[in-house]
């Protein structure tokens, strides 16, 4: 089993976490935090979770975020951070998962010129 603690930061509009393909590995995401600061946010910053590759791979999860500033206006420097709900299986319990063999890639894009991170718990073996 990989290590299930993933982050990414950047300051130019995109970051994405990667957790590899692998035989027969299924991935398992059960949290996801984002956190932005910055003067400004894009109109339109977005997270996505992909099950393969990103752009190529199918998107199974997309959520719009609050930008940074007074009340997500995205204007001024307060930071914000979401902890992003995730979609419920049949015992309620937050997850996404990836087809075996898949890598996962969660990226947030159209940030704008703020800071961003991502931090995310992925496992790569059914609970």
């Amino acid at each position: 089993m990989s290590a299930p603690y993933y982050t990414s930061t950047g300051s130019t509009g995109t970051t994405t976490i990667t957790a590899a393909a692998g035989p027969g590995v299924t991935h398992n995401c059960t949290s996801i935090v984002v956190s932005m600061a910055g003067p400004t946010s894009g109109q339109n910053a977005r997270l996505d979770v992909w099950d393969g590759a990103v752009g190529t791979g199918t998107r199974i999860f997309t959520c719009f975020l609050n930008g940074p500033g007074a009340a997500g206006t995205g204007i001024g420097s307060v930071g914000s951070i979401q902890d992003i709900p995730l979609p419920k299986d049949g015992l309620g319990r937050g997850r996404l998962q990836s087809t075996p063999g898949n890598a996962m890639n969660i990226q947030v894009i159209g940030t704008g010129a703020d800071q961003v991170s991502i931090n995310a718990f992925i496992t790569d073996g059914l609970p």
